[in-house]
């Protein structure tokens, strides 16, 4: 067995006997080899991209002045045991000068105000005031701040190719525009590429790279080039940056241009002809969050809806019972996951009531998490209703044989829950038909030996009317189409836009997974745009990318909130209620991504659920799970769906979220995620169960497959 097989073994055999005797009883020679940051730390599940980057030095950053930009700067392991100082400049200015501490990660927050090309030096000094680590001797990072003046995305390649393009990029700067560099090779090519760039007299400028050893997703082998390319083109455009072309002939490089909707020229010369016309439309930069949500989402906002978002299982339950009930023309329900039970059971009679007067039902889902369609295996609560007439059940990507075992259908599943009747009224959220979600907490008697399957998960859905229903309905009836359902009558054209209802703004914001990341940009749109304070509720791994957007928020003054869960359900004391290992290493790796958090000052808090008779389990007190996903900024938006700040979501799975740009609805569930956070249980880095568990997250977080949620 290799010595990294012999490791992992010795990590495991450590979990387990942590799990069956206690934190106590590990090996101390294990655990501080598992706390070492040794050969495998680009590997870590932990860190992502942060630990793939900070292995040598960061990547370059392109900012638009008076934006706070987040820099990634190296603290290599033979350094930190020696430093006792940490300093970073940009350009002549020392942007931080402080002890080390423990926790730093290398990630340097700083306003970029003054445009300009800037170097980013950082210095490990020891006790002496001697350097013993950090960018001394090497290239370092750069740090481009773009001002107002029109801005071109240049291919490194073809500058590269074609000896007469130095001169024209000159003559574009020369002439009043901005440019950068951008690189969709397979590797980090930044050394090199700047040298070579240098000999051929191109103007200096930032590198922007997309390579797979900078992803923060690993890819198994999907070309994400064109999503990666277009991710950095509209946190660009969000942020502030006049950037109005791109200029490539490479494939992935066009669709990335198409898909951020700017301009995009195969030669420079034509590029160089359009900037008289860019140079005439200075446009006036505009910080605001509905600014950001156009440019960086992309999903049109609609007026005049009517919204509610529902935090409460037992009310989101009479709801969605009440709308089948009130059902004329149709019922239509896409869900990622159906499980036998006494809800799907309840659901099932309600939808077979409906279709025998005369509603036509049609029911989308999810093969793989539904069990339906999978080597021979059925959903019995799909099948049967297959078997009444006038419902048709779809199961969205099937797997019936070898064959279908690879990365692109393993990993891009139906992940939205919709619901739609008559085409006016629709439910979107993070509830599956399954008992967890729709079982209110004061509906189960819950014991000391309740298995965590049978306690409910916190979750939440947005209810809509008006005109943002047309576009609802339209995203069901197209992917019901695509998965091979009958289309219905007109298809997706014959669709209906309901008249207005309410007062709201609102968006539908759709993610197709790995064709875009929409789902993560409209997250990064609202975090960026927040002034005031921020509200998460999600408890899944948060991915890298928008963990930096909440740093960045904290590091501008924003009061970040955070309500998460526990993947199993925790007593009063913190020990759990029964569950599965793997759960229990869930929670750990879960809980290790926000150890940046709160050493950066976000507020989180553990949900608690509100005490009854019922709950007479030690303490009395449960610490559920937390399924929402759930996003508030400012008391102006909030953002319901399907969508979680994790990988999968990002850039694997269909989701589906709505925007709703309404303060009277934003300020209701600020409210209530006040209340509940009253009771909550703070996760604090100086408790000591937090500290007790953090070898525990450590190990989680290095042996939890990569490939499931990177």
């Amino acid at each position: 067995m290799s010595d990294r097989g012999l490791r992992l073994r010795e990590l495991v055999q450590a979990f387990r006997s942590r799990n069956e005797r206690g934190p106590e009883a590990v090996d101390p020679e294990i655990s501080e080899g598992v706390r070492e940051v040794d050969t495998w730390r680009a590997g870590m599940q932990a860190m992502g991209i942060l630990g793939r980057l900070l292995a040598s030095r960061g990547p370059d950053r392109v900012t638009a002045a008076g934006e706070v930009v987040h820099l990634l700067t190296p603290i290599d392991r033979v350094a930190r045991l020696r430093a006792e100082r940490w300093r970073v400049r940009v350009g002549h200015e020392v942007v931080l000068d402080r002890p080390l501490r423990p926790e730093d990660d290398g990630v340097v927050m700083h306003r970029a105000d003054a445009p300009g090309l800037y170097e980013v030096h950082t210095e490990l000094l020891d006790a002496n005031g001697v350097q013993v680590g950090g960018t001394s001797g090497e290239m370092p990072l750069l740090l481009q701040v773009i001002g107002d003046r029109p801005t071109f995305a240049v291919d490194v390649e073809l500058v590269l190719e074609r000896p007469s393009a130095a001169p024209v990029l000159k003559a574009l700067r020369d002439e009043g525009c901005e440019l950068f560099y951008f690189d969709l090779a397979e590797r980090d090519r930044t050394v090199e590429l700047r040298a070579e760039l240098t000999r051929l007299s191109a103007p200096p400028a930032a590198i922007m790279i997309h390579s797979k050893d900078t992803a923060e997703v690993r890819t198994l082998g999907v070309d994400f080039r064109a999503v990666f390319l277009a991710v950095t083109l509209r946190r660009l455009l969000g942020g502030g940056v006049p950037l109005r072309a791109l200029v490539s002939e490479n494939e992935a490089a066009v669709a990335a241009a198409l898909r951020a909707r700017i301009e995009c020229f195969e030669e420079l010369n034509p590029a160089r002809r359009a900037s008289a016309r860019y140079l005439r439309r200075i446009e006036p930069r505009s910080a605001a969050l509905g600014t950001r949500l156009d440019r960086m989402g992309r999903a049109r906002v609609v007026e005049g809806n009517a919204c509610h978002v529902e935090l409460d299982n037992r009310r989101a339950r009479q709801r969605l019972f009440g709308m089948i009930e009130q059902a004329r023309t149709s019922m239509h329900l896409e869900y990622y996951q159906v499980d036998d039970g006494p809800f799907s059971d309840r659901l099932a009679a309600r939808l077979i009531g409906a279709a025998r007067r005369g509603v036509r039902v049609r029911v989308l889902v999810d093969a793989l998490y539904s069990v339906d369609g999978v080597a021979g295996a059925t959903n019995a609560v799909a099948r049967g209703l297959q078997t009444e007439p006038g419902i048709e059940v779809v199961s969205a990507q099937p797997i019936s044989s070898r064959d279908d075992l690879e990365a692109m259908m393993l990993k891009r599943r139906d992940h939205r829950k919709v619901v739609v009747m008559d085409g006016a009224l629709a439910l979107v959220g993070g509830r599956n038909a399954a008992d967890v979600y729709y079982t209110g907490f004061d509906e189960v008697a819950i014991t000391d030996w309740t298995p965590h399957a049978r306690i409910p998960w916190f979750d939440a859905h947005v209810e809509v009317r008006g005109p943002l229903c047309g576009a609802i309905e339209r995203a069901f009836v197209a992917r019901w189409i695509e998965a091979g359902g009958e289309p219905p009558p007109g298809g997706v054209e014959a669709v209906v836009t309901p008249a207005a209802a309410g007062p709201s703004r609102a968006r539908l914001v759709l993610h197709d997974g790995v064709d875009d990341a929409a789902a993560m940009l409209a997250y990064e749109a609202m975090i960026d745009g927040a002034r005031s304070h921020v509200w998460v509720v999600n408890d899944f791994p948060v991915l890298p990318s928008l963990q930096l957007a909440l740093r960045r928020a904290l590091h501008r003054g924003v009061r970040v909130r955070m309500l998460t869960g526990s993947a199993i359900p925790r007593r009063r004391d913190g020990t759990f209620f029964d569950g599965p290992l793997h759960r229990e290493a869930f929670e750990y790796m879960t809980k290790k991504r926000l150890e940046p958090l709160l050493h950066a000052g976000a507020e989180i808090r553990e949900h608690v659920v509100a005490p009854h008779p019922l709950i007479v389990c030690r303490g009395g007190v449960v610490r559920p799970y937390v399924h929402a996903k759930l996003m508030t900024v400012d008391g102006l938006a909030v953002s319901v769906g399907s969508a979680n700040l994790d990988a999968t979501a990002s850039y694997w799975e269909r989701e589906a979220n709505v925007v709703v740009e309404d303060p009277v609805v934003a300020r209701a569930v600020e409210a209530e995620l006040e209340q509940l956070s009253v009771r909550g249980v703070p996760l604090d880095p100086r408790d000591e169960q937090w500290r007790r568990e953090g070898f525990l997250r450590e190990l989680a977080s290095q042996l939890w497959p990569e490939t499931l949620y990177s």
